[in-house]
């Protein structure tokens, strides 16, 4: 019954400088699909956010709002 070396599921989802990235340890296989209508649901609203605030997803380095 599955795998017992299985450690966890990830699903990552990018564009350009949008990434998405879900992770979850010891994930059973049919969280996967959860997992993933998650990443997409979080990575269309980060779109219409980008979007909606005129940010260039091609051109935007998402990690330099960290540095404050």
């Amino acid at each position: 019954m599955g795998n017992p070396e299985y450690q966890g599921g990830r699903v990552h989802i990018s564009l350009y400088n949008l990434i998405i990235e879900i992770e979850q340890d010891k994930a059973y296989p049919d969280q996967i699909t959860d997992m993933s209508n998650r990443a997409l649901m979080l990575f269309m609203s980060a779109i219409q956010t980008c979007k909606d605030a005129g940010l260039d997803i091609r051109q935007f380095d998402f990690e330099e709002e960290d540095d404050e």
